[in-house]
């Protein structure tokens, strides 16, 4: 009887126990070559299977605790422009994170994490994203993947306290005349710009996810946004805003600033809500 058999990584053979040999499945069983000639009773079979899986959760666990080194060291491959090498475990990570998700490749989502809790992750992802897509911009004929990973980064930036950075980086590269795939840069610049009009000084002053930023998002909801003049200086707020929060962004002395200025409007809104129609 002929057998199925689909080539796989190498680890620890469940069957024979020899380590760190080419896994193959063979009628459902990973297991190793001589092994895979080998006949075995449902109730052997049962026992494999399992210790497969454990090893497979053990092997998955270690890499989850080692994900953090593996993408600083792609980071460092980036640096030294070993950009294969770069490439290769950047992967490595995103796989990392797609099977903790249980997601299939390509399909890691930024709803997938907590926003405040996955703060770094997700700002960690967004870098990698980036250097992936630069990576991709200077190999002939990959503008699917620079597209991509041009829109993963948009995705895991918006809305995000790194959005204003997230602009900027690619108006930067775009100006220095790098890209080779100058279209696709321009329209994820035009994208995340698309949300900018949007962001508030508190968010570039004190972060996407505090309580300062959540107080005053909620004046602008139950208060300015109930009058006509409350609106119009929303609106205008809009307008005026994405320029002073990328000064902010690139200069600690202004967000410094800019900090001593809303704090005492924030305290207020906190500890008085009730003068201020908030519930």
């Amino acid at each position: 009887m002929a057998t199925e058999e689909t080539p796989t990584q190498n680890g620890k053979c469940p069957a024979c126990r020899t380590e760190n040999v080419p896994l193959k499945s063979v009628n459902g069983l990973f297991i190793c070559e001589p092994c895979s000639s080998k006949r075995f009773s449902n109730k052997v079979r049962k026992s494999i299977q399992e210790a497969f899986e454990k090893q497979e959760e053990i092997r998955r666990k270690e890499a989850w605790v080692k994900r953090l080194e593996i993408a600083k060291k792609g980071v460092k491959y980036y640096e030294d422009e070993k950009l294969p090498e770069a490439l290769k475990t950047f992967k490595d990570y995103i796989g990392i994170l797609e099977t903790r998700y249980k997601v299939p490749p390509g399909y890691l989502q930024v709803g997938l994490f907590n926003k405040k809790e996955d703060a770094g992750e997700i700002l960690l992802i967004a870098g990698i994203m980036w250097d992936m897509a630069k990576i991709h911009d200077q190999m002939k004929g990959h503008q699917a993947e620079v597209r991509r990973y041009l829109n993963k980064f948009a995705e895991f930036s918006v809305d995000k306290p790194h959005m204003i950075m997230a602009s900027e980086a690619i108006r930067r590269y775009v100006a220095s005349g790098a890209a080779k795939n100058e279209k696709e840069f321009k329209n994820a610049h035009l994208f995340i710009q698309s949300h900018l009009t949007k962001c508030f000084l508190a968010t570039a002053v004190y972060g996407e996810s505090s309580d300062e930023v959540f107080y005053l998002r909620r004046f602008r909801d139950e208060v300015l946004n109930k009058s006509r003049f409350g609106r119009f200086l929303i609106q205008t707020y809009y307008k005026i805003s994405p320029p002073i929060c990328k000064k902010l962004i690139q200069s600690n002395k202004l967000n410094s600033t800019a900090k001593f200025i809303l704090n005492p409007v924030v305290h207020y809104l906190m500890t008085v809500p009730k003068r201020n129609g908030l519930k």
